[in-house]
């Protein structure tokens, strides 16, 4: 999946011009989005206080979760995660528990691809 810097630059005119029309948070969720940083797009999606809540390892779930999803355009399976952050499946299952008890994420555990991160 294409980043929106890569979209057409109407899209890019379109974000730019409706910026400074919107509430700061969702200025800076355009800001992400045209700056393509994955983690301030995660951060701005669950908002400064859950990210904050988060230890080290889960930020970099979320951000390797954000990062499959914009490029594949589906949330990424546990083991997928796994393979990309070169740790146990069982590892991302404890973190993935902690993050859904904190509400930070939100999941089906009978379906595969579940995982929604929860919007501030």
């Amino acid at each position: 999946m294409a980043t929106l810097t890569e979209q057409p630059a109407a899209m890019v005119a379109l974000l730019t011009e409706m910026r400074p029309a919107v509430a700061p948070r969702w200025q800076r969720r355009i800001d992400a989005l045209l700056a393509g940083d994955v983690a301030a797009q995660v951060q701005s999606i669950v908002g400064p206080i859950c990210w904050m809540r988060c230890t080290p390892r889960q930020q970099q779930i979320l951000v390797a979760f954000q990062t499959y999803a914009n490029e594949h355009g589906h949330p990424p399976t546990m083991q997928e995660l796994a393979d990309t952050l070169g740790v146990s499946k069982v590892t991302i299952f404890e973190h993935v528990g902690a993050m859904e008890q904190r509400g930070v994420i939100l999941r089906d555990k009978h379906k595969a691809r579940s995982i929604e991160l929860v919007r501030a």
